[in-house]
């Protein structure tokens, strides 16, 4: 199953407030196993860590930022170009202010914004914050559905655009700065390997093998068949026989 790393701080940040809000919203739609650092597990060593152990996962990451470093935690540096490297099997999607200015361009697989990431907000937590944060989201949504680097920053403009079209009358200002500013890095066609998931384990299991089934007669017939012991005249049968043999629906009587 594939992996899925959020770096999510929350401070008293006005910024911060709102992102890590609409990135919980992201969280809780993805259909794989997620490994969240979350407030002060978002800074550098923990992440490090999460990427280090799962070197091919998705990754978002939602902070401060500028050309040379993305942060987390109190805009402590998560990334800079002393651990860059470590993501570089990883697909990193960054929603931060300009960091593909310059150190975002290092990823292999990376999306993120060139240039100052701007966003109106209203009421807690507000529809037109949601304009901004939703069309960020598609890169992720678009990469959970098999689609390549290309095809998930498509789906991002094209949502940025639906919004400018059809949001609110207020707010919609910087939509198309973001939509402009968002850029991506390394193959276009890349997609990360989604594998499915396992079959699910069957109801039934031996004790006494490792043969599993569905059917319980079909596991009741292979005892019988397999682990049966040679049955002794009917008086002499142990009470465990006469009860084994219930279970497996024994034919031969008494």
């Amino acid at each position: 199953m594939p992996k899925v790393i959020f770096s999510r701080p929350d401070w008293n940040d006005q910024a911060t407030k709102w992102g890590t809000y609409w990135t919980k919203v992201l969280l809780d739609k993805c259909p794989f196993d997620v490994i969240e650092l979350y407030k002060e597990q978002a800074v550098k060593a923990p992440n490090e860590a999460a990427i280090k152990a799962n070197p091919t996962a998705m990754y978002y990451g939602f902070g401060h930022g500028n050309s040379s470093v993305f942060t987390g935690q109190n805009a402590t540096t998560v990334i800079d170009n002393s651990n860059v490297a470590l993501w570089d099997r990883a697909f990193v999607h960054l929603l931060s202010c300009s960091v593909f200015a310059g150190l975002g361009k290092k990823f292999t697989h990376g999306s993120g914004y060139s240039k100052t990431y701007y966003f109106y907000v209203m009421t807690w937590p507000d529809d037109v914050a949601k304009m901004y944060y939703d069309s960020d989201h598609q890169v992720m949504l678009a990469l959970w559905d098999k689609k390549t680097m290309a095809e998930a920053q498509k789906q991002l403009k094209d949502r940025y655009d639906y919004w400018f079209k059809n949001g609110p009358p207020y707010g919609k200002d910087y939509l198309i700065w973001d939509r402009d500013a968002h850029v991506i890095t390394g193959d276009p066609n890349a997609k990360p390997e989604i594998e499915p998931p396992p079959p699910p384990e069957p109801k039934y299991s031996c004790p006494w093998s490792d043969f599993k089934t569905d059917d319980i007669e079909a596991l009741k017939s292979h005892i019988f068949n397999v682990h049966c012991p040679v049955c002794p005249p009917p008086p002499e049968r142990p009470q465990w026989c006469k009860w084994f043999g219930d279970f497996v629906s024994c034919p031969i009587p008494g």
